[in-house]
């Protein structure tokens, strides 16, 4: 029997500008204390190439993310949800809908201010604190996707009570 499929989807544009901040922020910090104690130390030369360098890295950067975002692929079915992406390394995510305790619809500062939202599918997790195990990221309209979660984890609790 085919699975069937509720719903797919991927992110939209506006989670680069989201990465940007996040995942670009670390590299920034660092680069600033190096180039600022690489003015300081060399001559004006170095600063124009460091700066030269470090506007090159980040133009490759936003190519990178906005490839990155093309590869995003989310997908919910009857047996669970599914996530793949990734350019270096390729992810390929699998929660079974029996596996799902939890769905969390949030949104960070930045992602308010872009109009977007994340969905995290949680499990029951040993670690101690609820992580998800799948983020579908950069969701412009996560009320169907979230809707959809929720009936099937519905369906899925409904169906371990009636075979108490």
């Amino acid at each position: 029997m085919d699975e069937q499929v509720y719903y797919e989807g991927k992110p939209a544009k506006k989670v680069i500008v989201m990465w940007i901040f996040t995942k670009l922020l670390y590299f920034l910090t660092f680069l600033v204390f190096f180039g600022f104690s690489v003015f300081l130390k060399y001559s004006l030369s170095y600063s124009y190439w460091f700066t030269v360098g470090v506007f090159v890295i980040f133009i490759l950067f936003i190519v990178y993310l906005y490839f990155l975002q093309k590869t995003y692929h989310y997908k919910i079915t009857d047996k669970g949800a599914y996530f793949s992406g990734g350019i270096i390394i390729r992810k390929q995510k699998f929660v079974p809908s029996y596996k799902i305790t939890n769905i969390v619809t949030s949104q960070n500062i930045i992602e308010r201010a872009l109009g977007i939202n994340k969905i995290g599918i949680q499990t029951a997790g040993m670690g101690g604190y609820a992580r998800p195990e799948i983020v579908f990221e950069g969701l412009v309209n996560p009320t169907e996707p979230a809707d959809i979660l929720r009936d099937l984890l519905k369906k899925t609790q409904a169906g371990y009570e009636q075979n108490e």
